[in-house]
């Protein structure tokens, strides 16, 4: 798990899931956004990078971490609510 704003600042991460021991990093594409005045949600945009942090325990040896993306992209189109809809792997 990532913790807190430090680790989300390390990052360069505009929205941190954490869900237990894993984390969803999400970064925005501010050119993508849509603002006009009927427009979603920026949350809610396909316009969000996602890089998924897996975290399995391996026992007394501590754990191993993954970096995995949305259908292994990590281009700007992804929705930064919906990302336990996503399945996740390695970059492509």
């Amino acid at each position: 798990m990532i913790y807190g704003a430090e680790g989300a600042s390390a990052l360069n991460a505009d929205i941190v899931f954490n869900v237990g021991a894993d984390s969803y990093v999400c970064k925005l594409d501010p050119t993508k956004v849509d603002r006009s005045p009927n427009a979603l949600p920026v949350d809610e945009q396909p316009v969000w990078a996602i890089t998924f942090y897996q975290t399995t325990p391996m026992g007394d040896n501590g754990s191993k971490l993954k970096t995995l993306y949305p259908q292994g992209s990590n281009a700007y189109n992804f929705v930064a609510n919906k990302f336990a809809d996503y399945n996740y792997q390695f970059r492509l």
